[in-house]
């Protein structure tokens, strides 16, 4: 795992779960798997972003899943609009995030390329619904594929931290109205190595009081 942020407005906010995999840098791909607090058959992506247009049409192989596992055919209404038939909470999609050709947008919108990168989280993510799936909170991780070198491993580390840092990316949360809880990838590394070196007879306890025993 490269990076882990959490944005969220209180205990008891609707919270959207977001895993992003960084899948290819050339061609610049990502994956995104979310799953959504409350069923719905409607969302949408912003189609742009810090004055640049066309994001929605980045958004490719789009695929919807029902609580009972079953697929759900996907309309594409306009560029970032789709809607099912049927209502669903768990999603994915892989997005084009290409270098940008002209220079001055690369501060603006999500990108990848061999050496460096951005992801703005606000280019990459659904936009809140106005029903019962609303979400007013986003629990994210970035991920990247086993056998990575530790250099990619890096520049998308370092990605991540540059989103976190972003003028405009910030200014977006606070106009949100959310709070931002950034973890780098280095601590996440940190927490899992510790995770799994805990002594057997401490996990075993720990699940004998979790089970009431």
């Amino acid at each position: 795992m490269c990076a882990f942020a959490s944005f969220a407005t209180g205990v008891k906010a609707q919270t959207l779960h977001v895993r992003i995999s960084v899948t290819s840098v050339a061609p610049a791909r990502i994956r995104i798997d979310a799953e959504l607090p409350k069923a719905t058959n409607v969302f949408s992506f912003r189609n742009n972003y810090g004055g640049v247009l066309g994001l929605g049409e980045r958004i490719e192989r789009l695929e919807a899943v029902k609580l009972s596992g079953e697929s759900v055919p996907v309309q594409e209404l306009a560029p970032g609009e789709f809607q099912t038939a049927e209502k669903f909470t768990r999603f994915r999609y892989d997005v084009r995030v290409a270098e940008p050709a002209p220079a001055s947008q690369m501060s603006h919108i999500s990108w990848l390329n061999r050496d460096h990168g951005l992801l703005m989280l606000a280019d990459l993510l659904p936009a809140s619904t106005n029903d019962s799936a609303s979400f007013t909170s986003a629990l994210v991780s970035v991920a990247a594929p086993p056998g990575v070198p530790a250099d990619r491993v890096a520049i998308l580390r370092r990605a991540f931290d540059a989103t976190t840092k972003d003028p405009e990316f910030l200014a977006d949360v606070e106009k949100q109205k959310v709070e931002l809880f950034p973890i780098t990838g280095e601590k996440v590394a940190d927490l899992v190595r510790r995770i799994y070196s805990t002594p057997q007879d401490v996990v075993e306890t720990a699940k004998q009081i979790s089970s009431g025993r």
